[in-house]
């Protein structure tokens, strides 16, 4: 591609956002490499069609909390791929997108994740279980990829044995796959959705899908196709982030065994979470400018589009010192691991509650455990990052 005039050469990177360099070496310590590699706090990439990456943790959580002059019309790279992305509310700027999201935010309240406080805490019980006088685990395949899925399928009342399905769509659609086509996996979801969808509108139940479809919008019913997009980007924001992040967790920990004791011998592992979500965030999305934005030596050009890495706020160094240790006396923790602004993730709540219930499920049954592998495991970026699978073996700790 031929770069655009207005980038300066010092500000140019070989960074590919969806594959990023020296994953052998770790999915953070990439970015963390990428955050660090300069003070400068945009940098530029000729990779997917072009685009900035904000590198600064305090002017991506400003880039977040600017909708007016940053919209969500393209939310990942490559553009040509996100322009085919028309889900709801994630692809909608204000005031389009404020009723969506009031729903979402009454959907996923506090108050309903308390009222499955004793689901999720079973659910993990059950999982750990079956599995710890085993003296190891594959914990992707035998937890992170269960644990968090199995609790969102019965949040939206869907059969658990559709999981893997979904999860593959989903998976699909937020990182290159070459066997399932991003076109491919949106189409299959909708069609799975659609009979659903109209069931909920027609006989809704006590679930969270039910509680979407039965809300208004602006006075009045959400047309049928807007109810389909809400509840396929539901879908595919419910099965992908938490399970990975667990797995990063577990990795660290496994290599770590200092930050594992800590864990383990905590009377109160609720102060914990906090900086456990500010070391591991793994969710890239972007913006498109809406306007010159003159900001740290250069200007974004109005429709350029920039990267936004939650990965920058909590791994740079001047927000949070030695940002790549986990670092439990920390304070003033910044991050954005689930962004900022009007379109913060809404599910929140439910991922802290379910970081907090994993560890103490696991270290009440299993204190001390390191990593079996024979080299690292496999890891691959794309609008979430992921781990493959992710061999453990318990020790005397």
């Amino acid at each position: 591609m031929l770069r655009p005039a207005h980038v300066p050469a010092d500000r140019v990177v070989d960074f590919d956002v969806n594959a990023p360099p020296g994953l052998e070496g770790g999915f953070h310590e990439s970015w963390h490499g990428l955050v660090a590699s300069s003070p400068h706090k945009l940098k530029w990439t000729d990779r997917n069609g072009g685009h900035w990456i904000v590198t600064d943790g305090a002017l991506l959580s400003e880039f977040f909390a600017s909708p007016e002059r940053l919209s969500n019309r393209i939310l990942f790279v490559p553009r040509a791929t996100a322009e085919l992305h028309k889900l709801i509310p994630t692809t909608l700027d204000a005031p389009e997108h404020t009723p969506y999201r009031r729903l979402l935010n009454n959907a996923l309240s506090p108050r309903t994740v308390r009222r499955m406080h004793q689901q999720i805490e079973g659910a993990a019980v059950e999982l750990i279980d079956a599995f710890a006088e085993r003296g190891h685990c594959d914990f992707i395949a035998e937890y992170s990829s269960i644990f968090p899925i199995r609790i969102f399928m019965a949040l939206v009342d869907l059969p658990d044995d559709d999981k893997d399905e979904l999860k593959r769509w989903c998976d699909a659609i937020v990182r290159p796959d070459p066997d399932l086509s991003f076109e491919e996996a949106t189409l299959l979801l909708g069609e799975y959705m659609v009979p659903i969808v109209r069931a909920r509108r027609t006989s809704p139940g006590d679930d969270l899908l039910s509680d979407l479809m039965a809300g208004e919008v602006d006075g009045a019913p959400m047309s049928e196709e807007s109810a389909i997009m809400l509840a396929m980007q539901v879908l595919i924001a419910g099965l992908d982030t938490v399970v990975n992040l667990l797995g990063f967790v577990w990795y660290h920990l496994a290599l770590n065994p200092a930050d594992q004791a800590r864990i383990a011998t905590a009377d109160n592992r609720t102060g914990m979470v906090e900086e456990i979500i500010r070391r591991f965030p793994m969710v890239s999305i972007a913006r498109l400018a809406l306007e010159d934005i003159h900001v740290d030596g250069v200007t974004i050009r109005a429709d350029d589009v920039v990267a936004m890495p939650t990965m920058a706020h909590g791994l740079d160094p001047a927000a949070n010192a030695c940002p790549m240790d986990l670092d439990f006396s920390r304070r003033d923790i910044a991050h954005s691991t689930f962004g900022n602004g009007p379109h913060r993730c809404p599910g929140a709540h439910l991922a802290r509650t379910e970081i907090l219930i994993s560890l103490d499920a696991w270290f009440a049954r299993i204190p001390a455990f390191e990593y079996a592998g024979d080299g690292p495991p496999r890891m691959h970026g794309g609008i979430v990052g992921t781990m493959e699978s992710l061999p453990l073996r318990w020790r005397t700790a």
